[in-house]
């Protein structure tokens, strides 16, 4: 398997537009689709688009930094 240092996921806004992890029944568990190994996400794609097409939403392939550096003082006044 093809590992990235980064995180895929499919991603689909809800109607306040928050942006949410797709999530897919695979062998009778829900699952989210996300991962950070390449063949896995090319696999999740039908999956992806088939819900997408039964629940009518516009899906999107997103990536995550896997180490990010968050400035808390941002968060303070």
């Amino acid at each position: 398997m093809q590992h990235d240092n980064n995180m895929y996921a499919y991603v689909y806004a809800d109607n306040e537009g928050t942006e949410n992890t797709l999530i897919a029944t695979i062998d009778n568990q829900e699952k989210p689709l996300i991962s950070n190994c390449f063949n896995e996400i090319k696999r999740m794609s039908n999956l992806a688009i088939d819900l997408a097409v039964e629940h009518n939403l516009k899906v999107k392939l997103v990536k995550y930094e896997r180490e990010q550096e968050i400035d808390f003082g941002l968060f303070l006044k």
